[in-house]
């Protein structure tokens, strides 16, 4: 089976397609009826627009039991194509899939928060992952320095994309930046399925944080996945808010520069169910994913909606940390205006995050010099200036 992510101008795609196969061995060509279209989103999320386009996962069988080295789309069967793929079949070696993969959504940072990614990167590298795929928009420089770095150690692997135009309609831009985002998560998903036991999605200012637990190994354990896991283990969001705590004594006790671990007040309460969720998919039983959870599954080598079984991770053992400011909470959207004064009326310490303190500390410490990073600091001053120079 060979698929293809492809933004499509059709709300329900019906026009005869083929995909041209070609292979290393005698320079065969072989064709094979696209036979299956299926929407990287839900249609009751659409907004109206004539002309926008819209992802797709196209789907067309391999014809023989050799692995084509690039496939084409075309109209009819003889057609000489304008496009030409490169078949990517990523094989776990040793035949051993490698545990967690985390593939961050599209960095887009013109503003300079290096230290904040690399203890982002520490944290979520000591709770599991095995590496973290960076889908590359536009970052500042001394970002890319430090993804580089991350990159040389293989820790860290970068993708570089265009943010797509796909509407002159600019009422619609963050509805189109969304779906423009739903073809480099699942081109992370289906890249690396073959490679990883859990692939999760989220983004830089979030964490899966196991609550008892040190590592999500761990957590898994705690709750007997390990033999048998269902499509999507989900986690509840929890908000840690953004702003300036720094009366506080604890913060004393933190490097200025840090992010994460000198954000400790939250709220009290989680979010409802379901709502800003993150998840562990688990890739050899899910096909098409969203940002929070599966949209089509395979049961008995059929995709199907229908399938995609998503359980919760209880609050007592793991949690979604999103770290946020309240002007962004999404009230009166996402929120009812009772769940927005409950989160800011209700607040309260959590240091949870602390167990792994001073690891994170020595661990973006190091980073830092290895890069050439220095932090010039003032406790009086609000404000960290950064230099670099070069480590290689």
């Amino acid at each position: 089976m060979v698929r293809i992510i492809a933004m499509i101008n059709r709300i329900d795609p019906s026009v005869k397609t083929y995909c041209q196969f070609y292979y290393e061995e005698g320079n065969k060509q072989l064709t094979s009826e696209v036979f299956e279209y299926l929407m990287i989103w839900k249609q009751q999320w659409m907004m109206f627009d004539e002309n926008g386009y819209l992802p797709y996962l196209i789907s067309c069988k391999n014809p023989i039991t050799d692995i084509p080295t690039s496939v084409s789309l075309v109209e009819r069967k003889c057609d000489e194509p304008t496009n030409n793929l490169k078949v990517i079949f990523n094989q776990p070696e040793n035949e051993l899939r490698k545990p967690f993969a985390v593939c961050a959504k599209h960095l887009i940072f013109d503003e300079d928060i290096t230290t904040r990614l690399i203890e982002w990167i520490e944290i979520v590298s000591i709770l599991g992952a095995t590496k973290i795929y960076f889908y590359v928009v536009r970052v500042h420089p001394n970002i890319m320095k430090a993804l580089k770095y991350y990159e040389s150690k293989g820790i860290v692997e970068i993708e570089f994309i265009v943010d797509l135009e796909l509407s002159n309609d600019r009422s619609k831009e963050k509805y189109h930046k969304i779906l423009s985002q739903m073809v480099a998560v699942n081109d992370c998903f289906l890249k690396h399925m073959h490679e990883y036991e859990i692939i999760s999605i989220f983004d830089t200012d979030e964490l899966i944080m196991p609550t008892i637990d040190e590592t999500w190994k761990d957590l898994l354990a705690r709750n007997s996945y390990n033999d048998d896991l269902p499509p999507a283990l989900t986690f509840t969001n929890l908000y840690f808010f953004i702003g300036d705590n720094s009366a506080d004594e604890t913060k004393l006790e933190i490097p200025e520069d840090f992010f994460f671990l000198r954000h400790i007040y939250r709220a009290q309460n989680h979010s409802r169910k379901g709502l800003a969720m993150k998840a562990f998919f688990n890739p050899q039983k899910v096909l098409v994913i969203c940002n929070h959870f599966p949209l089509v599954c395979i049961k008995k080598g059929v995709s199907s909606r229908k399938d995609c079984k998503v359980e919760f991770i209880s609050t007592e053992f793991g949690r979604l940390q999103h770290y946020r400011s309240k002007v962004h909470l999404g009230c009166n959207k996402e929120y009812t205006k009772e769940e927005c004064e409950d989160f800011e009326n209700n607040q309260i310490k959590d240091l949870t995050l602390w167990k792994y303190k001073n690891e994170i500390v020595e661990n973006v410490s190091n980073v830092k010099k290895i890069i050439g990073m220095r932090s010039v600091k003032s406790i009086k001053s609000t404000f960290t200036i950064h230099a670099f120079e070069d480590f290689i």
